[in-house]
């Protein structure tokens, strides 16, 4: 189903950027490059905005769970949570 919708998302693209003529029987392909690459760039810029924003929000809701929600099921109902922690690898300093 999922890749239905993508080819019709593609097709429908497509037929909005390319256009094809036949003029007195020599047919041409007309392909807008520099539009395709405008809507290339400012889909990438919408994808690095959502995953700001996704990061963001997990921020925000964990801060929430640790300042709020824990110590509100703690006093409570004698609930002790805690959420582990994701720890990157990290590179090492260079010493000097």
């Amino acid at each position: 189903m999922l890749t239905l919708i993508f080819t019709a998302f593609l097709g429908a693209y497509a037929a909005q950027r390319i256009k094809i003529c036949n003029n007195q029987g020599v047919w041409q392909i007309l392909i807008n490059y520099q539009q395709i690459w405008q809507d290339f760039l400012e889909a990438l810029q919408m994808l690095e905005s959502l995953r700001v924003r996704s990061i963001g929000f997990g921020r925000v809701s964990r801060n929430y769970f640790d300042s709020s929600i824990t110590p509100w099921l703690s006093q409570s109902f004698g609930v002790s949570l805690k959420i582990p922690t994701l720890n990157l690898p990290a590179l090492p300093t260079p010493q000097k």
